[in-house]
């Protein structure tokens, strides 16, 4: 992907990738929110209120009390068995789906479409002509199906104050309930693409790749601004490789040179300190950088 790291900040990337998966997961085992498994009256910070009309805090009531909107009841927790396998209940089962990821706000479908494609998922899983060869044992093993749901730290904490967002915890806890509602087991990817927005990927929050911005000292680039324009990030091995081929290389495009119309600054809309568009938003805002995104 073009982005303007280079192998210094792809390693300070990946530690902020390292920090943002303890704090979801810490919150995620706080919330449980990775199995259907809470008990009637059961309470937690979510803050949903009895008579909350906000559609994800009512699923999330109805999958505390254990309703019938939950199917079956508890989902039992699949576990990585001694010798590597997937087990459930001491059998050995396989796992089978897809990515299930929005890569900017809203974050999560709404729920009515949620739930369709949950349906859709566990009735596939069911109906498939796929039958699984027989586990080491010699035992047959089921196929449970699964998704790898999109949980992007921007969300999760969006503004430098370092709160968890209330309203997007309660949706995702009511998205991985209507998940479990009809048996669909759900991974947590704690997602990013070119770290955050400010490089027209997504993840990490903005203000945190500005904060890393500001407090460089080595002359190094986070952002994608006037001052640090997009460059494109290729190993020289790689690099070499693909003219070895023959393959094309890669470039950084900007509308100037699409479309021929001038454009001073390419990357001024919705960077940030430019007061023009929110930083949130450059990678869906910003034209140049629609150009090289490739979502």
């Amino acid at each position: 992907l073009p982005s303007n790291s280079t192998a210094s900040k792809r390693s300070a990337a990946m530690l902020g990738c390292g920090l943002c998966l303890h704090v979801l997961w810490v919150w995620a085992s706080c919330h449980d929110v990775a199995r259907a498994d809470h008990s009637p009256g059961s309470d937690d910070a979510s803050q949903c209120s009895d008579d909350a009309a906000d559609e994800s805090c009512a699923l999330l009531q109805m999958a505390r009390r254990g309703d019938a909107a939950v199917g079956e009841g508890v989902l039992g927790r699949v576990l990585v068995g001694k010798t590597g396998t997937f087990e459930l209940h001491g059998q050995e089962v396989v796992l089978l789906g897809g990515n299930y990821v929005m890569q900017a706000t809203p974050y999560f479908p709404p729920l009515d479409v949620v739930r369709r494609d949950a349906k859709a998922m566990a009735e596939g899983a069911r109906d498939m002509a796929f039958s699984p060869s027989a586990a080491a044992d010699g035992s047959p093993r089921r196929v449970l199906p699964v998704v790898r749901l999109g949980v992007l730290f921007e969300a999760a904490m969006p503004d430098w104050a370092g709160d968890i967002d209330q309203e997007w915890a309660n949706t995702l806890e009511a998205v991985v309930a209507a998940f479990a509602a009809e048996g669909v087991y759900v991974f947590l990817d704690i997602h990013q693409d070119a770290f955050s927005t400010t490089n027209g990927g997504e993840g990490m929050p903005w203000w945190m790749a500005a904060q890393m911005q500001h407090t460089d000292t080595e002359g190094e680039s986070y952002i994608v601004s006037r001052e640090h324009p997009m460059e494109l990030f290729l190993h020289e091995e790689i690099l070499s490789l693909l003219k070895n081929m023959g393959l094309p290389i890669m470039e950084v495009k900007t509308v100037a040179d699409e479309h021929g119309v001038g454009q001073e600054d390419p990357w001024h809309a919705f960077s940030v300190g430019s007061n023009y568009g929110n930083p949130q938003l450059m990678n869906l805002g910003n034209p140049s950088i629609r150009l090289n995104n490739n979502d």
